[in-house]
């Protein structure tokens, strides 16, 4: 039987909607405090929409200290605590920067740095026991999509989440996570020519909920903010969020400069 959960989130349709700027390592610390000066004049407070910065890890302090109304999300946490692990930044160095959410299981760091499910459950049970809101990447690659494996290996790595509230013991409630579908044949860092289209986005959105229903409970899919993170830019964002499944974006390169932010911005804050 799946687990029952606390669906503190709201009904379907009053889902929170995220547009996060990941900035990867390609703009040192310098360059991340002037994107946020250029930028954050144009944030307005809006119920349910919520715009947010992924600095790399150097820029962390930095960027929370000039942060305005963004949001903080870091790139990677730590999976055990107490622990003496190099390079990694634990849950409590987060809140010590005023990390409101963090990446887990990007497809970068489980093509280029070997992550496997095992360990992107242990960062997730970590973020959960310590608050952090967890922003799991989940997507398949062109081999898996071409045989048809795709939400086959989609749902894998969901069960990395179920796992994750299971041994971190906190209640399994969808506004504990987002959920990111970045396709990794359609990322820009992985040089494809394929791009994804919003319907077709869409339609694995709708995948994913009933995924999670069947890994939880009824309407904890419906109840849980599901985000596209796969070459959205200022030409295509619109059709991206106009679609039903679809609650917002993590977007990279197309926001790394003030005039791309502003544009993105725009159009995820004027949604008519």
């Amino acid at each position: 039987m799946a687990p029952s959960f606390r669906d503190s989130s709201g009904r379907e349709g009053e889902r929170t909607r995220y547009l996060f700027a990941a900035l990867k390592n390609q703009l040192d610390p310098l360059e991340t405090v002037s994107l946020i000066l250029n930028v954050r004049q144009a944030l307005r407070p809006q119920d349910k929409r919520v715009v947010g910065l992924c600095p790399s890890a150097a820029s962390l302090a930095w960027a929370g200290a000039v942060r305005d109304g963004l949001v903080m999300v870091a790139q990677n946490c730590g999976w055990r605590a107490p622990y003496a692990l190099t390079g990694e930044l634990t849950v409590d160095d987060l809140k010590v920067f005023s990390v409101d959410f963090c990446l887990v299981g990007h497809s970068e760091r489980r093509l280029h740095l070997g992550e496997t499910e095992a360990i992107i459950a242990q960062r997730l049970a970590a973020l959960l026991r310590g608050g952090v809101k967890p922003v799991l990447c989940v997507g398949e690659t062109l081999a898996q999509k071409r045989d048809g494996q795709g939400l086959a290996a989609i749902q894998v790595q969901l069960k990395s989440l179920q796992r994750a509230f299971q041994t971190s013991q906190v209640t399994c409630d969808p506004a504990r996570v987002i959920i990111a579908y970045e396709p990794m044949w359609a990322i820009s860092t992985a040089h494809s020519p394929q791009i994804a289209q919003p319907q077709y986005v869409n339609t694995v959105h709708a995948s994913i909920r009933a995924m999670l229903d069947n890994l939880f409970a009824a309407g904890f899919g419906a109840s849980t903010s599901l985000l596209y993170g796969g070459g959205v830019d200022a030409q295509t964002a619109k059709s991206f969020f106009d679609a039903p499944e679809v609650d917002g974006a993590l977007v990279g390169a197309a926001m790394h400069t003030p005039l791309g932010f502003l544009d993105l911005l725009n159009r995820f804050q004027n949604p008519a």
